[in-house]
């Protein structure tokens, strides 16, 4: 911890506020723009008030009204110096005074109580230009070519930027202390940035350029601007964006505001959720403008008429919050705008700036319920990182219990508003898709963050080829979050387990991708605005990396939404129910924290209201929690291998020099991991080591050959790096840092923990008539399963809807199949049919129309599967030699009995793109199963998706009551 306990603070504390404006103002009329855009002295529904500061220093404006909402800027000789502009009477904000001045404040009153207290405190800014100046914070790129190397920066305390790959990582310093710290510990590193606070005064003044951001903004958006357009846009389309504030208010009083934007908004049928926010970290500006651009792209859109934007608003809900944390944000912003009206930097701004422009967490004082952003000459800073405060391994690598340092964790899980925000949000809604955008790497991370979890289970089942598409769109590298370095407490970690909702991390913006490291060589965590706009539609140069064209973060979040309303990616739960009944689905468990230290309640609870058809189909995420449904352990008994051991020492090593040692570990052996030790007499010598992975087993490092580990303590008598899977040939390189004394190299191995079967995990469902629970029932439904249920009981009478006269019932009627019949080299069908081909060789494509045709067709077409269309279930064919011939059904048309409807997506699956293949069934209890020959591939008792496997033909038999069918399909 030097970097902390070296740092000269010049922090303002709150004793030494003093309250310059303390009044009460009244408005008649309600303000029509709004109360940032400028000052507008008399104007209806506005009134000012001057205010003298005495010198530089912090500015904090209170307002309080009784109900209603009003707003609050606050202006200076140059402009805008802070705004509030919330959803209801109360408002705080934050700015910044460089000098002695008078200031206005603008109250600006748009519904509700007339009159409102207006407060403001001036608390004074102190410290010493030049050691602000010489303590500018600068970006630099720290070379840790290992996981252990990593884990060595990390536990350093300094303020990473979560950019880097997999030789170095990125490292924001603040001043000498912080080299420093890096020195001692052996580091190199590169400077990216050499003074951040002069580049961003730079890239403010740069003049503003057109985009084509959905908005047509062309600077970055302040506090008060979010909140005002968040509430134009749910006032402006009121059947269309629904405003709401997140329960938890900060430390500081802000509320946290979100819109839900969805075709009759007000209407809660059961659709899944997309969740799109952005800065848990305040430096992090990119992320809030490009989650606000979303939600412009899906209004404009639906209200245009575009088709894709259309599908997406009328199947989901879609949630956005732009800021999850509005203080940190602000503390951020506000000295943003200060830094950015000359090319000259003052003195003065740097004060403010090193680090108030790049502060990262909230503004929470210690452990107490209290917000104040401070300004420190160093690293070391109030406020707790939200983004390490979710339950989910909490308390783990990557995050930090100092108070002082950027990653700390808070006190507690989920002790932060903030996170529990986040937290209140997904287990209210079925989020099947999360987006938590953050700055600067180019990534799109997926959970774990944590290496020992492993691949999550749904690793294969859509999670990284969703991860995949995204980053081919904005150009990002797709990893997984512990491919950078472990984190924990981290936001898709927490969602992804809880709910099994696919949760991402988008890291925007790299100037310099390293295509070779993974690493990025010219980051920013708030670029030109211009530059950042490039992220959106795919005019950087790393969305059209490697030749493709690809579409940016637009087309990213495009996806993201489409993905949110597959089916193939959660489950649905469908079925009758009384009109007017509401469904509720509950579930309870206990979130692990880091090792299990501590366990913390969760609860899914989502309701669904039944209109008046009295059907339903409500898309949810799965019963069972992926981190629980996985299996754990290894099947494997015995002991593990036995240990091995080498020996060295100064005579055959001297200092600089180092030694080799080879070792194998056994393939057959029950080893879940490898511990290599080397151990001496006393702290007085000093040797280091690294272990290579030996590729082609020769006993020797070649060039290629990975390193895995290393190890570099001071003023201790081992170094030890620990392997996993272990099984190969490595090579344990000694080197004599500093060494008098012979050493012993050990190699120990440990076995797996005992197999432990995934568990599952059920719903409970609640049926709620006139408020009355009538039936609770327990579900258990998978990712990709459509469910049949009958949640209430099989006599309750409708609820809440005016009597209408019964409509009149027609006979049943058996659905017919298109009538066809191979004629010759050609087809004869009844009446007018349409021909597609869905597959040619192994190449599986999707139907592709060939010919739209009346009785008969006989032209030329290529061998292969195809697809008839008509009036009546479609027919499969396949033409081989010239000829086609028909084959088993892939689809059963209605019938009188229980079976509404039962398909497959195809008569041929897998191929060269091993598509899979979707099995569709609505109706009542029934019991499916999949088999090759007489071999059982799978049961289910819903819906599926069966992945592509061996070649073959694939029969899907379906029991019901009094239904028994059997429906085909061909794997190429």
């Amino acid at each position: 911890m030097i970097a902390l306990t070296a740092v000269a603070l010049a922090v303002p504390q709150t004793a030494d506020a003093s309250t310059v404006l303390d009044t009460r103002v009244t408005a008649t009329g309600s303000a029509a723009t709004p109360c940032q855009q400028a000052l507008r002295r008399g104007a209806p529904g506005v009134v000012t008030r001057p205010v003298l500061v005495p010198g530089a220093g912090q500015v904090t404006v209170r307002l309080d009204g009784d109900r209603g909402d009003w707003d609050v800027a606050l202006f200076g000789a140059d402009g805008l110096v802070a705004a509030g502009a919330s959803a209801d009477a109360r408002e705080v904000t934050t700015g910044w005074a460089l000098e002695r001045a008078t200031l206005t404040v603008q109250a600006c009153r748009r519904s509700g109580a007339s009159d409102a207290a207006l407060d403001v405190d001036f608390t004074p800014l102190t410290g010493d230009a030049a050691t602000a100046r010489a303590n500018a914070p600068s970006l630099v790129s720290v070379r840790t070519p290992t996981r252990a190397d990593k884990a060595r920066l990390l536990a350093l305390g300094l303020d990473m930027t979560e950019h880097g790959g997999r030789e170095s990582l990125g490292v924001v310093l603040h001043g000498a202390a912080d080299e420093a710290a890096l020195r001692s510990a052996g580091f190199e590193w590169r400077v990216l940035v050499g003074d951040l606070v002069a580049k961003s005064a730079r890239d403010a003044a740069a003049p503003a350029v057109a985009t084509t951001l959905p908005s047509g903004r062309t600077s970055y958006r302040t506090l008060a601007d979010y909140e005002s357009e968040l509430k134009t846009l749910a006032a402006q389309n009121p059947n269309l964006v629904r405003l709401f504030a997140l329960p938890n208010k900060t430390w500081g009083g802000k509320e946290v505001l979100g819109i839900d934007i969805a075709e009759h908004v007000a209407v809660n049928d059961g659709r899944p959720s997309f969740l799109n926010m952005g800065v848990h970290h305040a430096r992090e500006w990119p992320a809030g403008e490009l989650t606000m651009e979303w939600a412009y792209e899906l209004i404009n859109g639906y209200k245009a008429g575009d088709a894709r934007a259309t599908r997406i608003v009328q199947q989901s809900r879609n949630l956005v919050v732009p800021i999850v944390n509005p203080d940190g944000f602000e503390g951020s912003r506000s000295v943003g705008m200060a830094d950015g009206r000359d090319e000259a930097v003052e003195d003065t701004i740097y004060i403010v700036s090193s680090p108030g422009e790049y502060r990262r967490k909230n503004c929470r004082v210690g452990d107490t319920q209290t917000a104040f952003c401070p300004i420190s000459l160093g690293l070391a800073e109030n406020g707790v990182d939200p983004n390490r405060n979710y339950a989910q391994f909490w308390g783990g690598p990557g995050s930090d219990s100092n108070p002082l340092t950027q990653t700390y964790r808070g006190p507690a899980p989920f002790s932060e508003p903030e996170s529990r925000n986040i937290q209140w949000l997904v287990t209210r809604n079925q989020v099947t898709t999360l987006i938590t955008n953050h700055t600067t790497a180019g990534l799109v991370l997926r959970a774990p963050g944590l290496a020992a979890a492993g691949d999550p289970i749904d690793e294969h089942r859509g999670y990284k080829a969703l991860g995949d598409d995204m980053a081919r769109e904005n150009g990002y590298f797709s990893q997984k979050s512990y491919e950078l370095y472990d984190t924990t407490g981290t936001t898709e970690d927490w969602s992804y387990n809880a709910t099994g909702g696919y949760g991402f991390t988008f890291e925007l913006y790299c100037g310099a991708p390293n295509y070779d490291t993974g690493d990025c060589d010219d980051p920013a965590f708030h670029p030109r605005y211009a530059t950042m706009a490039k992220e959106w539609d795919g005019t950087s140069a790393q969305a059209d990396h490697g030749g493709y064209d690809g579409k940016g973060n637009r087309e990213a979040y495009y996806l993201a939404a489409e993905s949110t309303i597959d089916t193939a990616r959660h489950s649905v739960l469908e079925g009758t129910a009384p009109a007017g009944a509401t469904l509720r689905l509950t579930k309870s468990f206990k979130t692990d924290t880091f090792q299990g230290a501590s366990q913390v309640d969760d609860h899914l609870e989502t309701t669904l209201d039944v209109g008046a058809s009295g059907t339903f189909r409500w898309h949810v995420n799965p019963s069972t929690r992926p981190i629980v449904a996985k299996a754990t352990g290894s099947p494997q008994t015995g002991p593990p291998s036995a240990p091995q051991n080498a020996a060295g020492g100064p005579t055959s090593t001297a200092v600089g020099a180092y030694a080799d040692h080879a070792f194998t570990v056994p393939a057959g052996g029950n080893n879940a991991s490898a511990v290599f030790r080397v151990q001496w007499a006393t702290p007085v010598s000093d040797w280091d080591i690294e272990v290579f992975a030996d590729t082609n087993a020769n006993g020797t490092v070649d060039s290629g050959d990975p390193s895995v580990g290393s190890s570099g303590q001071a003023t201790t008598d081992f170094e030890q790096v620990t392997v996993a899977q272990p099984a190969g040939a490595y090579v344990l390189r000694v080197a004599n840092y500093a060494a008098l004394e012979s050493y012993t190299a050990t190699v120990t191995y440990t076995a797996p923990e005992p197999y432990q079967p995934g568990a599952v995990e059920r719903y409970t469902l609640t049926c709620e008539v006139g408020g009355a629970v009538v039936k609770t029932s327990e579900v258990v439904v998978d990712r990709g399963q459509v469910l049949a249920v009958s949640p209430c009981p099989a006599l309750q009478s409708k609820v809440f809807v005016e009597d209408k006269p019964p409509v009149p019932t027609t006979p049943c009627a058996k659905a017919s199949s298109v009538a066809v019949k191979p004629s010759g080299r050609g087809l004869t069908v009844g009446g007018t049919a349409s021909l597609f081909r869905i597959a040619s060789g192994r190449t599986v494509s999707g139907e592709k129309l060939v010919a739209r045709f009346p009785n008969r067709w006989s032209k030329a077409a290529k061998d292969g599967y195809y697809v008839v269309r008509g009036a009546g279930t479609p027919i499969a064919l396949r033409r081989s030699g010239g000829k086609f011939r028909v084959l088993s059904a892939f689809e059963r048309g209605a019938a009188c009995d229980g079976v509404k409807a039962f398909k497959l997506s195809s008569p041929v699956f897998g191929g060269t793109a091993n598509r899979a293949l979707k099995v569709a069934y609505t109706g009542g209890p029934a019991k499916l199963t999949v088999l090759r020959g007489n071999t059982v591939i799978k049961r289910a008792t819903g819906s599926f998706t069966l992945r592509a496997k061996a070649r073959g033909e694939y029969r899907v038999k379906l029991v019901a009551e009094g239904v028994t069918t059997t429906l085909t399909s061909r794997r190429l």
